[in-house]
C-alpha cells in the first residue's frame, strides 16, 4: 500500500516453507494507496498511481521494470490483459469522469507499440459496478450510476470507438 510489490512462490508440499518470497521492490510512496495487479508469463503489471510492467527474474529474484506509463492518475479497479492489450480503469487528473482504457502491451516480446491506447471510453457518471469480461460475448461490459450499460465489442476495439450504448437490458 506504500508502493512496494512482493511475488510469493507458495508450495504447500513445502511443510518447513509453504511460503517465501520470490522477489520485491522496495515501498518508496510516503502515503498508502491501492495497486492493482496481473500477471502473465512472468509479466506483472502494475497500476497505482501509474502503470508499469516488470520483467519477473525468478532464479535471481528479482523485478526488473521494462516499462511505465500513464503517471500521476489513480487507477480504480483491477487490470484485465486480453492478448496484447491491458484494460484498465482511472480517474484521469481534473476529469470527473471515469475512463476505460486498453494499452497495448508487450508480453516479453520486443514491440513498438507498447504503451499506445488502443481505445478509450469516459464514462460521465461514475460507474456502478467493476468492469466486466462477458465471456460469452467476449466483451467487456461496464454500467455507470446513470444507468448507462456499456458493452464494448471486438467490432468496437478494433474500430478504436465506441460511441453508442448497448442495446442489451442491463
Amino acid at each position: 500500500d506504500r508502493g512496494g510489490i512482493y511475488v510469493f512462490d507458495v508450495d504447500p508440499a513445502n511443510t518447513a516453507e509453504p511460503v517465501r518470497i520470490l522477489a520485491k521492490t522496495l515501498p518508496s510512496a510516503g502515503d498508502r494507496f491501492v495497486q492493482y495487479v496481473e500477471e502473465e508469463n512472468g509479466q506483472v503489471f502494475v497500476a497505482g498511481r501509474q502503470l508499469a510492467r516488470y520483467e519477473l527474474q525468478a532464479s535471481r529474484g528479482e523485478l526488473i521494470r521494462k516499462w511505465g506509463g500513464i503517471e500521476g492518475e489513480a487507477f480504480a479497479g483491477p487490470l484485465h490483459l486480453r492478448g496484447d492489450l491491458l484494460v484498465h480503469t482511472r480517474q484521469r487528473k481534473g476529469r470527473d469522469a471515469t475512463t476505460i482504457e486498453a494499452t497495448r502491451v508487450s508480453l516479453g516480446r520486443p514491440s513498438g507499440k507498447e504503451g499506445e491506447t488502443a481505445w478509450t471510453i469516459e464514462l460521465g457518471a461514475f460507474p456502478a459496478m467493476e468492469v466486466q469480461f462477458d465471456k460469452q460475448r467476449k466483451s467487456l461490459v461496464a454500467l455507470s450510476s446513470a444507468g448507462v450499460l456499456w458493452d464494448v465489442n471486438a467490432q468496437a476495439m478494433s474500430a478504436g470507438l465506441a460511441d453508442q450504448v448497448s442495446d442489451r437490458a442491463a
